[in-house]
């Protein structure tokens, strides 16, 4: 079973404003091995970036079922096969994740995200800390508001990086308008990470989820030292560096799956030299 195609759906979900009862969201799913005697029951739900879809964790997917697990990949909202509608804020998507594990009735998750799929898994672990097994976070552009050697420069840049993927999302959607995203949903997205978010920061020690942080190295625009603070601010933390850019999933999915798999599976951290 672990060579067959994901699965694709359509899972209607309440969230938001009452006028949105009907948003559907895009899911796929991978599922567990049926050879694999005992698997376990606790998904994994994978959360993709900005601009991105859930297809980019197919490969993890794959890997996860040959181990007995089944991975859920959603597409967010202004992404791919999912409604293309508002609001786009942080606060909306985390609560379609919640959402999709309220409707899929998962009461305890393993969360995989990468840069803002990062982000919201952390918000949802911090906001339901008893539902969060174990938690992923790849290459987080981490909010504004934190210790103070964050700031400066590496900021500045930031924004500036950000201001310059704007401009590329806007022209590229005006060019064509079937992208597997809404401009707009970047576009807002973008503005909400330039934001300083001091609440966020104050969160982490509130996740109790054993946590692998990735971090993907100079190569990536992504600021890198907040992530070595936000691994230290949660309890049960650790950092990984592969230092191959911002999309270690996709540049290098072998060290990835390497990093992943066994964490996932709880299997002990090698700590040799």
């Amino acid at each position: 079973m672990s060579g067959t195609s994901p699965e694709s759906t359509m899972v209607q979900l309440g969230v938001g404003a009452p006028d949105a009862r009907d948003f559907a969201m895009a899911v796929r799913v991978h599922r567990a091995d049926s050879a694999i005697e005992a698997p376990d029951d606790v998904p994994v739900v994978a959360l993709h970036g900005l601009t991105g879809a859930g297809t980019t964790w197919d490969v993890l997917g794959t890997a996860l079922a040959k181990r007995g697990r089944r991975t859920i990949a959603p597409d967010l909202r202004g992404h791919a096969g999912t409604d293309r509608r508002g609001p786009y804020t942080f606060e909306q998507t985390t609560e379609d994740v919640v959402a999709l594990l309220d409707r899929l009735d998962v009461p305890l998750v393993d969360l995989v995200g990468h840069s803002l799929g990062g982000l919201l898994a952390t918000r949802v672990a911090m906001q339901q800390p008893d539902r969060v097994r174990r938690l992923v976070v790849e290459d987080l552009p981490a909010p504004w508001g934190g210790p103070p050697e964050h700031d400066g420069d590496r900021v500045r840049r930031w924004r500036g990086r950000n201001a310059t993927l704007t401009a590329y999302a806007l022209a590229a959607g005006v060019k064509n308008r079937q992208r597997h995203y809404q401009v707009a949903a970047v576009d807002r997205l973008l503005v909400a990470f330039g934001r300083r978010d001091p609440q966020w920061w104050a969160g982490l020690p509130q996740i109790r989820a054993s946590t692998l942080v990735i971090a993907g190295g100079a190569g990536s625009h992504v600021p890198q030292s907040p992530m070595t603070t936000m691994a230290r601010l949660i309890p049960d933390a650790h950092l990984e560096l592969v230092d191959v850019g911002h999309r270690v999933h996709s540049t290098d999915p072998d060290r990835f799956a390497a990093l992943v798999v066994p964490f996932l599976c709880g299997e002990p951290r090698d700590v040799s030299p």
